[in-house]
């Protein structure tokens, strides 16, 4: 009996907490009317049935992925758990049949990769070119943020500056190009970049803010692309994983994915999906590749998934992750840029910087600087923890006047100055 008893509480503890709520409807009910305060989420007393099951089948998906494919990803609850199919696909925006072609045929093509060596690992967030993820609400509008987020590292690695641009912009102004695409409806990163190419200009995010559903092309705000402009684009139509990873190597990629209930319910891990029917659906930006993974970063907000991110295997489709990969092209204006930057993500996909609650920090970091993009422009704000050594926050750095720093050569001087 004592031996039965302990299989048993060994299969309870072992057992998916989720799995309790399909035993009880007042857990299930409590549970999901937690997730309705943390969603923010109101419905009519009517629809409380139907949000409730579409929960429970939520639950039960989750529980059946991670049961088969926990030991490579991991499926949860997120605000698309209480939606319907129809509903879901409001969040999408790329229509891969209606895209003709011409834009990509248009477009001068990357040379192929082979006989080209491509590294093992390479990462865009490394370098500070990556902004966090945002968050598309329910619009059709995932090529926007795609376009932005590969243009934004364009801009980067060109004019040293880092800048969140406006998805709202593209919105408001692309539909003029190509009357195909009308904002929250779906579009293209292709119709993106030639609107900036023919307005030479593109705005900030802070300076039009971004409202989910398209607006007048009126009053925009001044052109952030100041020191360089978008000449066009580089498109890698249908190739394959060598040629992708070889394209993240040169910037930040838009990409085309298609999305799958599977894909909606990833959480964490390296997702190895072989549920897709092949048809993209999806506008995502691709920031990085390991020998396990190719990192896209989502346009969800950073509560779904990983933290806005997820890992697609290699080796693997992805979900026609190869078929429509492209990124800007720029050129000097031979003007300067004297804005001020904003500030990447510090989001970690091998989790290597520890706790990053500011109410928890953890221990004291090392003296040194833990990005690449340190400068004197993140100094002064919450980013300057990963400059430690750039921002004068050593311990070694005391004994210098405030506001400067112990350089190399051992005298203090205001950063510029080392």
């Amino acid at each position: 009996m004592l031996l039965i008893l302990s299989c048993l509480l060994v299969g309870t503890l072992g057992e998916d907490p989720l799995s309790q709520l399909l035993k009880s409807p007042q857990a299930l009910l409590s549970s999901y009317q937690t997730f309705q305060l943390q969603n923010g989420k109101v419905y009519p007393t009517s629809e409380l049935r139907l949000r409730l099951r579409l929960y429970r089948k939520a639950v039960e998906f989750v529980l059946s992925q991670n049961k088969l494919h926990g030991d490579e990803w991991q499926s949860g609850l997120n605000f698309m758990s209480d939606l319907s199919a129809e509903e879901r696909r409001q969040y999408l925006g790329f229509n891969a049949t209606a895209l003709l072609g011409h834009e990509l045929a248009a477009s001068a093509e990357i040379p192929s990769s082979e006989g080209l060596s491509v590294p093992s690992s390479f990462s865009w967030l490394d370098k500070g070119a990556v902004t966090p993820p945002k968050d598309q609400a329910k619009c059709g509008s995932c090529w926007a943020f795609s376009a932005t987020a590969a243009l934004e590292a364009a801009y980067k690695t060109n004019s040293g500056k880092l800048k969140s641009l406006s998805e709202q912009e593209y919105l408001d102004c692309v539909y003029p190009l190509d009357k195909r695409q009308n904002g929250c409806d779906g579009g293209y990163y292709f119709t993106a970049w030639d609107y900036n190419k023919k307005n030479a200009r593109m705005g900030r995010s802070r300076d039009r803010v971004y409202t989910a559903r398209p607006g007048k092309c009126s009053n925009l705000p001044e052109n952030s692309l100041k020191s360089y402009s978008v000449t066009g684009y580089i498109a890698m139509p249908n190739r394959n994983e060598k040629d992708t990873l070889l394209g993240i190597t040169k910037n930040v990629l838009s990409v085309a994915i298609e999305v799958t209930q599977t894909f909606s319910a990833y959480k964490s891990g390296i997702l190895r999906d072989n549920t897709c029917a092949h048809n993209s659906n999806h506008a995502v930006a691709a920031v990085g590749f390991t020998p396990q993974y190719i990192l896209v970063k989502n346009s969800w907000g950073t509560r779904w998934g990983d933290r806005g991110f997820v890992k697609f295997a290699r080796n693997h489709h992805g979900c026609e992750l190869h078929k429509f990969t492209a990124y800007p092209t720029l050129k000097p204006t031979n003007k300067a840029d004297s804005d001020p930057v904003d500030a990447p993500t510090v989001y970690d996909p091998e989790n290597r910087e520890g706790p990053t609650d500011p109410y928890n920090p953890g221990p004291e970091p090392p003296c040194e600087d833990t990005k690449s993009w340190c400068g004197p422009d993140y100094c002064g704000t919450s980013y300057d923890k990963y400059c430690r050594k750039t921002c004068g926050k050593c311990t070694d750095d005391s004994s210098c006047p405030e506001g400067t720093v112990k350089c190399p050569d051992g005298k203090c001087k205001h950063v510029h100055m080392c």
